[in-house]
């Protein structure tokens, strides 16, 4: 049997390479204690939003909670705090992806590739 850690490895290498076989290496024997114990059935997603895509088909508006995000990255010290440009950058970024979306000015999105697993 394989180690949680190799397949997690494998599993984050072959989505890089080839999204649609993500359904196929979830390990349903990696909580077999909740299948068994709590009586669960395994379960698969249907499909998986990938950030970070040079060819994303969604997007969503996260004005409202924009400031919400960035408290979320100044949480995580030890990857931001090295960057006082990062408030900045993200916010470009996210008002680059509104306006390739035609939302209105001043407006910031995030983008998606949605990977359909069925």
């Amino acid at each position: 049997m394989c180690s949680l850690s190799l397949i997690s490895a494998m599993e984050s290498t072959v989505i890089i390479k080839n999204p649609r076989l993500l359904s196929s290496l979830t390990p349903v024997f990696a909580f077999e204690d909740l299948l068994k114990v709590e009586g669960l059935q395994p379960w698969r997603v249907r499909e998986v939003w990938m950030m970070s895509t040079n060819q994303p088909d969604h997007f969503v508006d996260i004005t409202s909670t924009f400031d919400k995000k960035l408290a979320a990255l100044h949480a995580h010290v030890s990857q931001t705090a090295h960057n006082p440009e990062m408030p900045k950058m993200v916010r470009e970024w996210g008002e680059r992806n509104a306006a390739n979306n035609n939302l209105p000015a001043g407006s910031v999105a995030e983008i998606f590739k949605i990977v359909n697993t069925d």
